[in-house]
């Protein structure tokens, strides 16, 4: 690899996914970002990357629930992708148990750029 990580961001809100590009840019990321939570499966199956990144609350299928069908998949490189939730709802017992089970990372919206750049490196290289 040339050094620089790969990252799959879904959120239903173009400005969210620009500002993220923005303050990841210089961080040593590839980022490729969708905008329609429906569209992640034709890029998953096209290319492979080291961390997805998904919004809890979107319109189609929220976070959580994107993460379990990902958690389902027949194809291991998918199954077993790491997850970063990123959300602004305040998480319940149910939300963070649901964490738990699917072995996500999340991180609460509005983020800290420095801070949510060294939690997703670390992430990603935690074996």
């Amino acid at each position: 690899m040339d050094g620089k990580h790969k990252l799959l961001f879904i959120d239903d809100d173009p400005d969210i996914t620009f500002i993220l590009r923005t303050v990841l840019k210089n961080k040593q990321y590839e980022i490729t970002t969708i905008n329609d939570p429906t569209k992640i499966w034709g890029e998953l199956e096209k290319s492979q990357y080291d961390l997805l990144i998904v919004d809890y609350l979107m319109p189609e299928i929220d976070g959580l629930e994107l993460s379990e069908k990902i958690r389902k998949s027949s194809d291991p490189k998918i199954r077993d992708m790491k997850v970063f939730l990123l959300t602004a709802k305040k998480l319940d017992e149910d939300d963070f148990r649901r964490i738990k089970e699917l072995k996500l990372k999340y991180e609460p919206k509005p983020i800290h750029p420095e801070v949510f750049s060294y939690r997703l490196r670390s992430y990603i290289e935690d074996n």
